[in-house]
């Protein structure tokens, strides 16, 4: 094991025994919703969609602005739930390795009750208990496994510990994941709990919700038009959960976390502060893995406040483990930081870049790896850009242009990363444009429907 990471180790050790002091290791809800990215939020300038709800957990805590994921959801579900970069650990699109530990594991060995309820999607089929092989306790998801694939909106089809919901004709699937979180909340509101919340709202299909006037007329038939009262409805289930957390007197004693998987689906389009930002679902540019993540801890995150620091997707596996008093293992290499320390201080940083191994093995318009800081990004083909002056990635930069310890600092990362492991050939397309996503977006609709007869 490196210096890098015993230092790691270590400080989460320190970091975890002065919060068992100060708080008694709090409760975890960890909230991520699925093909959202940053611009859809109110409170991130978004002005498409209403999300009150949002606005007020950041109102009440901190707000980050430079949240980073993977592309793709199971790359982004692999390297939240582990730690680690995808090059060490990711299979395959739709599975998690049985041997990886997750923060399930380390929050049951902490002795935490564990909880996961929403969108699972990573081949559950194995014959050993559940909770021993992910770490969960009890579950309520949909696709928990190849068998048992169908809607997860409109007659869903939902499997709860072992068992698959026969009552759910005419139901909603996010109605269901809502209330199961909640009711856990309830009954273990005297317990130590970890609450894993990967919802599967806005994701494509884009159908009515029980709020549509489609809905109470039967109407269930696709539409983009409905990603807008899907987004809205995903800040409604926020809401009731943070509600509940409040009403059981948790809410000093609760880290409530909300970030999501990747960005927006191809195809649509969203307005943020005054600019028209395109879906950008699978591409290595911003508008791919630029998400939001909110933090509320009531008495210790200061309200309204924000933070530019980085965070990597990597960060949340750690942290849990740091705020939980949790044990990241020793015998494989854990790639995330420890954002604790910004929770209780938002003008602290804890990393200077974060890192991006991204080839799902899945239908994508971009491949790649590429180490990032604030303002620069360079790709492992050598190239780099200046995405706070070109989000669009248009023109490269001369390498020599930039202040050379950054530079360098990009540089050795990546050599050591490949190194490492993370050796990709760089697949890259041009900036979807607006227009051109909307137009893609009706033929795939047409496709779709087609498909469906």
């Amino acid at each position: 094991m490196n210096f890098q990471a015993k230092s790691l180790i270590a400080s989460a050790a320190v970091a975890s025994t002065s919060l068992m002091a100060a708080n008694d290791k709090p409760n975890v809800i960890l909230i991520m919703t699925d093909d959202m990215g940053i611009e859809c939020l109110q409170t991130y300038g978004g002005e498409t969609y209403n999300t009150p709800n949002l606005n007020k957990l950041a109102e009440d805590g901190v707000k980050f602005g430079n949240c980073y994921s993977q592309s793709l959801c199971t790359p982004s579900r692999v390297k939240i739930m582990t730690g680690r970069y995808n090059f060490r650990n990711y299979t395959k699109f739709k599975v998690l390795d049985t041997k990886e530990v997750t923060f399930g594991h380390t929050a049951k060995a902490a002795g935490y009750k564990t909880c996961v309820v929403g969108k699972w999607q990573l081949d559950g089929e194995v014959t050993d208990d559940f909770a021993k092989v992910y770490g969960f306790d009890e579950y309520s998801l949909w696709y928990l496994n190849h068998k048992n694939f169908g809607s997860r909106f409109h007659n869903p089809v939902v499997v709860e510990n072992g068992k698959k919901l026969t009552d759910t004709k005419g139901k909603y699937g996010p109605d269901i994941f809502s209330q199961y979180a909640i009711d856990f909340v309830k009954k273990n509101k005297d317990e130590k709990f970890f609450l894993y919340y990967p919802m599967v709202l806005p994701h494509f299909p884009f159908v009515p919700t029980p709020d549509c006037p489609e809905w109470k007329e039967g109407n269930h038939k696709a539409n983009n038009r409905f990603f807008k009262p899907m987004v809205e409805y995903m800040d409604k289930m926020v809401g009731k959960l943070v509600e509940e957390v409040d009403k059981q007197g948790l809410a000093d004693n609760t880290v409530i976390m909300f970030t999501s998987d990747n960005g927006t689906m191809r195809g649509l389009n969203s307005v943020r502060n005054g600019e028209t930002i395109p879906g950008g679902k699978g591409y290595l540019k911003n508008i791919g893995n630029h998400v939001p993540f909110i933090a509320r801890w009531k008495g210790k995150i200061k309200p309204g406040s924000t933070s530019d620091a980085l965070i990597d997707f990597s960060d949340f596996f750690v942290s849990i483990n740091d705020l939980i008093g949790g044990k990241n293992p020793t015998d494989r290499k854990i790639d995330g930081e420890s954002f604790v320390p910004i929770l209780l201080d938002p003008s602290k940083e804890v990393r200077k870049y974060t890192f991006s191994h991204y080839d799902p093995k899945w239908g994508t318009p971009e491949i790649g790896n590429f180490v990032r800081n604030k303002q620069y990004k360079f790709y492992g083909d050598g190239k780099l850009y200046d995405v706070i002056n070109d989000e669009k990635e248009a023109s490269e930069v001369n390498p020599e242009a930039i202040p050379a310890l950054e530079m360098d600092l990009l540089n050795s990362t990546m050599k050591q990363m490949k190194a490492e492991g993370s050796n990709l050939k760089v697949k890259r397309k041009e900036y979807p444009e607006p227009n051109k996503s909307e137009k893609k977006s009706k033929k795939k609709d047409k496709k779709n429907k087609k498909s469906k007869k």
